[in-house]
């Protein structure tokens, strides 16, 4: 190997990011009706970022729930998810995908309240490791 190519190997290896230690995002258990939301403290404070998906891109709520916690596990800062269908509010008034990805350390079931105005097929993970 040349000098300069062994040079550049090193510093690629020095820059590039470490991987994320393991961690696994359970369900938190949350009993039926699925119709949970977040508490406000939790969405007032730790929402890192919404995410929202069409209706018809996913056949149930494990399906759209499992494509949010990969994006949390790609966010060191992500530590819970909670995804839910709902009628949008603007237009088209549509049933889409929702959720949200939240830092801020794990949830329990005290960090979700009922809702009767709309919400289903809510599902909330958090981590763990």
């Amino acid at each position: 190997m040349k000098p300069s190519a062994l040079v550049i190997v090193i510093i690629a290896t020095a820059t590039a990011p470490a991987s994320l230690p393991p961690r696994s995002f359970p369900l938190v258990p949350l009993p039926p009706p699925l119709d949970w939301m977040p508490s406000p403290s939790l969405l007032a404070e730790h929402v890192l970022a919404s995410h929202h998906a069409d209706y018809a891109a996913h056949a149930s709520g494990e399906s759209w729930a499992r494509d949010v916690v990969g994006l949390c596990e790609r966010d060191p800062a992500c530590t819970s998810t909670f995804s839910f269908s709902a009628i949008n509010a603007g237009s088209p008034r549509a049933r889409y995908w929702f959720a949200y990805t939240c830092g801020g350390g794990p949830t329990t079931p005290a960090n979700y309240t009922r809702d009767l105005e709309g919400l289903q097929d809510t599902i909330a993970h958090s981590v763990v490791g």
